[in-house]
């Protein structure tokens, strides 16, 4: 009996726990709803793609001239309205991004985790969904692209245009205390054989 009391007094509690769990809930409900925004856009463009052809006879009479059957093309209303209509779809994600982006601010007990950091966006707070909300690419910007450890991940948000980098070959470097103790080391294992060859 002793020994269960010993071990549950070992058991770790984490400061406001509530707050944790509030983040976790509030990043999955996001991620579920762009999610389902993602694939219900998905299915509203194959829709109006396929009533579009249906609209738009492609065949031409001979007798016509070609001008009489050209529509005046206007390039940037459509992508206007689509980049407006993916915005919306994805209003409520970004809704619930803010709100943990909030809390971790006001909380100083809430520390986010790098997996979620890198999962929204910093200017418009999407949740970046890697195909459907962000684009990423690997650039090496050394000359000829011959450091393998100069590769960088470039994540672009498709809403707002932000890019965010990551290292991705580089090793991370040692804390000041670890430096310092090599340091250390090095200098006795200096000292330690000057004196020998003092010696000899």
């Amino acid at each position: 009996m002793a020994k269960v009391q010993q071990n549950s007094k070992k058991e770790r509690k984490v400061a406001n726990k509530h707050l944790h769990s509030r983040v976790s809930f509030l990043h999955q409900a996001a991620n579920l709803v762009a999610n389902i925004s993602a694939s219900n856009s998905e299915i509203k463009s194959t829709t109006r793609n396929k009533n579009q052809q249906f609209q738009h006879p492609t065949q031409c009479d001979p007798d016509d001239e070609p001008s009489s059957h050209q529509e005046p093309s206007n390039s940037s209303a459509p992508s206007d309205e689509t980049s407006l209509k993916i915005k919306n779809s994805y209003a409520l994600s970004g809704y619930l991004s803010s709100h943990i982006i909030t809390l971790q601010r006001k909380s100083n007990d809430v520390k986010l985790t790098r997996e979620i950091k890198r999962t929204i966006c910093k200017r418009c707070n999407t949740l970046l969904l890697p195909g459907k909300t962000s684009s990423s690419k690997v650039e090496n910007k050394s000359r000829g692209g011959k450091k393998a450890w100069a590769d960088v991940l470039v994540e672009t948000c498709l809403l707002c245009g932000m890019e965010k980098r990551y290292p991705v070959g580089a090793k991370k470097q040692l804390s000041k205390k670890d430096r310092i103790k090599i340091d250390e080391t090095n200098d006795e294992e200096l000292q330690s054989s000057t004196e020998i060859n003092a010696t000899e």
